[in-house]
């Protein structure tokens, strides 16, 4: 079967820089870098080079600046009428507006069908404030979304919210976030120890979060947690690992530790290229965002053989499908708190839990196994487009 060229379009760019798409896209495709031929369409000031993709397109740089924003559909779309009969399938890894647009113009005006992935629910499709509401941005998105070839939804609650919107159901295709096993898996007893000692971290339970330290994530519902421990006379720590985006959000957490004295007790590791060692060195995974799609931060940690505390976001039902695995907490200090002692404080639950999410992501969340799934969806839309 002759191998499939991929436009990727991914405004963000794609590469291991801390955002939830652009880094998905990356260990996606560089898990099987010659399974397809892939170009990357980016927007990115921030973009590195990297062998896994045969062309790295920037028409312009898109920034948070209004001019920016309407300036980029010009430059793409450009682009796009010189490049698009070079590729057999335009692969979008998100549903905002700077790539649901090229997206369906590449798709309706151009003949290169389009799978288009939504990466957030009640947001990249739905109406945003000030004058991108003003135009009606939001409503054209999901109108644009009943007329490319295909969308994947990340989560059963994506999917419906597609559903929603008109996208018919042959249309819609369930591919989840995945995880490389041959990078995201137990260490060893030795290696363990070692990184353990590494990070400082003796014979504490470990809590460990991945993802930028920004209010929507809420990591300061761990460091509440942490604190009653420490009142309870427990002894875990925590491995903060990701930028720092929130200025005045970063202070109030280095406030909140020294308030309830587990500033020794957390170790903020940064951004790091190597986070599957803060997942190997750790006991238990916990990400309290106020939203989600489906974070492969907690897939990738699972991965390792940790179970997962997290709030309901979109998706949490299918990566903690049952209590064997994990638990889905109300986002309160306490009721983290609650969560982790009953995992953290009982070695059998823990031990039996760590091997359940680990057989979990191995059954449902394989890379090998989604990189098949879009391979299916691609040449599907291929093959329906225009249908």
């Amino acid at each position: 079967m002759e191998k499939l060229k991929v436009l990727l379009l991914s405004p963000h760019g794609s590469g291991e820089h801390y955002h939830g798409t652009a880094t998905a896209s990356y260990r996606l495709y560089a898990s099987d870098p010659d399974r397809f031929d892939v170009t990357l369409l980016h927007g990115s000031a921030a973009q590195q080079p990297s062998p896994i993709f045969d062309e790295i397109v920037c028409p312009r740089v898109l920034t948070n600046k209004p001019l920016d924003f309407f300036l980029w559909f010009p430059a793409v779309r450009s682009w796009l009428r010189q490049n698009a009969h070079r590729f057999d399938v335009l692969h979008s890894v998100v549903g905002f507006h700077p790539a649901m647009n090229p997206a369906h113009y590449a798709d309706t005006r151009l003949g290169l069908p389009a799978v288009v992935k939504i990466a957030n629910q009640n947001s990249d499709l739905r109406a945003k404030g000030g004058l991108k509401r003003i135009l009606g941005l939001g409503k054209r998105r999901q109108k644009m979304a009943t007329e490319v070839s295909a969308m994947v939804g990340l989560s059963s609650e994506l999917r419906e919210e597609l559903r929603g919107y008109g996208v018919s159901e042959d249309r819609i295709f369930a591919i989840p976030n995945p995880a490389n096993l041959s990078r995201f898996k137990p260490a060893t007893p030795e290696v363990r120890a070692q990184l353990r000692s590494e990070f400082g971290l003796e014979d504490s339970k470990v809590i460990v979060f991945s993802g930028e330290l920004v209010q929507r994530k809420r990591p300061h519902l761990i460091l509440e947690a942490l604190g009653i421990a420490v009142k309870k006379g427990l002894d875990w720590r925590v491995l903060l690992a990701g930028p720092q985006k929130e200025n005045d959000y970063g202070r109030m957490i280095y406030a909140m530790m020294d308030e309830l004295g587990i500033r020794e007790r957390v170790k903020m590791l940064g951004y790091r290229k190597d986070i599957e060692v803060a997942y190997q060195a750790s006991d238990i995974t916990c990400l309290a965002s106020m939203n989600e799609a489906m974070p492969s931060a907690v897939v990738e940690a699972m991965a390792t053989g940790m179970p997962a505390i997290v709030t309901n976001f979109s998706s949490a039902s299918e990566l903690v499908a049952t209590e064997k695995v994990g638990k889905i907490v109300e986002p309160t200090g306490e009721d983290v708190f609650n969560a982790l002692e009953l995992f953290l404080e009982d070695p059998e639950r823990l031990a039996s839990a760590s091997q359940a999410a680990k057989h979990h992501i191995v059954k449902n969340f394989d890379v090998r196994v989604v990189l098949n799934k879009y391979e299916e969806t691609f040449r599907w839309a291929i093959a329906h487009h225009g249908r």
